[in-house]
């Protein structure tokens, strides 16, 4: 199964060649004065992501052979399955309810974090688990955190930018679903991110993919575009097609919706 959804590379060349030639005209017409602005602006950065790294590091539990021994061995399978020698840091940190999980990067270092409340949601099914792990190991695998401060410039485009960050989702969805040993465990991730911790063991998954019919409409379609997270109906209907080897069916977007998105 390729991982890697259909129009992500395609969309970061794009953007990557609008990142590079607003860079080029930016410096030659500053005079190369521009750097001095990047200087500061990492220095912003440094010290913005070391407190939220180190929040992580004194405030989350760091998962490991000792420490949910279980869970780290699911989790470096998810990183062999995706040809990952090298694997980051895993934590657990207290969400207070919030769904999410998140990869990050400070300095050359990679860590993922995993919100205390989906592990307890899928305390029955904690293979599912490995589709949120799989999701962020993707961000981590495909250089998604690497390139932020090159691609912004192409990021910022009107409808390009949201566009490659949704392609991003979607890749990073299959990075999911390839680290799942079956499909449902996929299917019951991506339920939990929609119905909530107490609801996804009910849901009817293919009434919530059906929903998808729906957002060829004008409003759904003006705000995905302008979104950079496809639809959660969307993104399953996405993983179950992948799992079955064929091309999910969604409805044509209204194209009066570009011209206000843009």
């Amino acid at each position: 199964m390729d991982v890697i959804y259909k129009n992500e590379k395609k969309l970061f060349s794009i953007v990557l060649f609008f990142s590079i030639l607003f860079w080029i005209l930016i410096t030659v017409g500053t005079f190369g004065g521009i750097l001095i602005y990047l200087l500061l602006g990492f220095i912003i950065y440094l010290f913005a992501q070391s407190a939220f790294t180190s929040y992580i590091k004194g405030s989350g539990v760091k998962v490991s052979e000792k420490q949910y021994p279980e869970l780290y061995s699911q989790y470096k399978e998810c990183c062999a399955k995706l040809s990952m020698e090298k694997v980051p840091e895993l934590y657990i940190l207290n969400s207070d309810g919030i769904l999410n999980a998140l990869a990050m990067r400070f300095l050359r270092r990679h860590y993922v974090v995993l919100y205390s409340s989906v592990a307890e949601a899928l305390k029955k099914y904690p293979q599912s688990i490995n589709f949120y792990l799989g999701h962020e190991l993707g961000h981590i695998k495909r250089g998604h955190l690497n390139w932020s401060v090159l691609i912004w410039p192409g990021t910022i485009v009107p409808l390009l930018g949201a566009a490659y960050y949704r392609a991003r989702e979607y890749t990073c969805d299959l990075h999911g679903l390839h680290c799942c040993n079956e499909p449902k465990s996929a299917v019951y991730g991506m339920a939990v991110l929609a119905a909530g911790s107490g609801n996804w063991s009910q849901l009817n998954i293919k009434e919530f993919m059906d929903q998808s019919e729906q957002t060829g409409g004008f409003w759904m379609s003006f705000h995905e575009f302008t979104s950079e997270y496809p639809w959660l109906c969307k993104r399953m209907s996405h993983i179950v097609s992948a799992a079955q080897r064929k091309e999910p069916e969604f409805p044509k977007r209204n194209p009066f919706a570009v011209l206000l998105a843009m």
